[in-house]
Parts: C-alpha cells; sequence; structure tokens
C-alpha cells in the first residue's frame, strides 16, 4: 500500500461486508430471540414489582358518638378538631352549668374540661392541641390535655364564632 487511497478502496470493502451481514436474514434470526428474552425480563420484573406492592391499610376505626355525648345539652356546640380525632362539646357539668368536654373519638368515654363554664365560640388551634372559647367577658384558651384555662384577652362583647389562625 502506497497511498491514502489504497487504505480507502480497503475500508469502503469493509463497510460493504459488514452490510451484508447485517442484510443476512441468519443475522436477523439470531437476534430475535435475544429481543424476546429482554421483552420478558422487563415484564417479568414490572409484574414482580406490582403483584408485591401491598394494599394500603385498613382505616382506623372511629367511634362517632351517639346523637350527643352523655350530659350533653340541648343546643350542644360540637367541633371536630382539625385532626379529625376529637371533638369538643357543650355539656352539663357536675353543677349542671355548661362547661366544655372532649371525647377521642377512638373512645367510648368523653370528659369534661374544668373552668370552661359559660363556654360559647369554641374553636381549635390547627394542631388540635388547644380549645379556644369566649365566656360572657374573656377570650380562653386550654390545653385539651390538661390544665387550667388561660386568658388571652377581654372581649367589649359576646362573641358568635370563632377562628384560629397562624400569622404568617
Amino acid at each position: 500500500m502506497q497511498a491514502i487511497g489504497d487504505y480507502r478502496l480497503l475500508l469502503d470493502a469493509e463497510d460493504e461486508a459488514v452490510g451484508r451481514e447485517q442484510r443476512d436474514p441468519a443475522y436477523k434470526r439470531r437476534l430475535w430471540p435475544g429481543v424476546a428474552v429482554l421483552l420478558l425480563a422487563a415484564l417479568g420484573i414490572v409484574s414482580f414489582t406490582h403483584f408485591r406492592e401491598k394494599s394500603p391499610p385498613a382505616p382506623e376505626v372511629m367511634r362517632l358518638p351517639d346523637p350527643a355525648p352523655r350530659r350533653a345539652l340541648s343546643g350542644t356546640i360540637l367541633v371536630l378538631s382539625p385532626d379529625g380525632r376529637r371533638i369538643a362539646f357543650t355539656a352539663a357539668g357536675p353543677d349542671h352549668r355548661t362547661q366544655l368536654g372532649v371525647r377521642t373519638l377512638d373512645s367510648l368515654e368523653s370528659r369534661i374540661l374544668p373552668g370552661t363554664e359559660n363556654a360559647t365560640a369554641v374553636f381549635w388551634s390547627p394542631d388540635s392541641r388547644f380549645l379556644a372559647f369566649a365566656d360572657a367577658t374573656r377570650l380562653k384558651k386550654i390545653d385539651v390535655s390538661g390544665g387550667p384555662p388561660v386568658t388571652l384577652s377581654d372581649l367589649p362583647q359576646p362573641v358568635g364564632q370563632g377562628a384560629w389562625a397562624l400569622a404568617a
């Protein structure tokens, strides 16, 4: 070989030979089993993954109160907590005065929150830990897990409703 042109002729001849092999029916016959194996493997992996997925867990059992919790009054206020696990309600306390009660929905028992006499405008904190309420002259909050109510402010007039919002 003396010139670059000779190398070019050799390369062209080699390209033709490769092209003939690719057009060869035997080449195609060897290709299909490999493609079929790859498709079956992909189908097997997808099927295995799909059928291994766990079904969603069964929903929690929650017991809803009878039409009203024990000791509830006519005109009872019922307020569901933001997390959906408790209700607050007005009920007659031991001295027959209106007080707030709380009931966890997975329990059959409710409890009265002491210090919540004459509660109106009952509403939950966004995290479901506190109840806020108004009595005749003050806005108060109470931790539903226990403790005395805390006065937040005096009220110039009675309040009908309330809402607890977080400052941005």
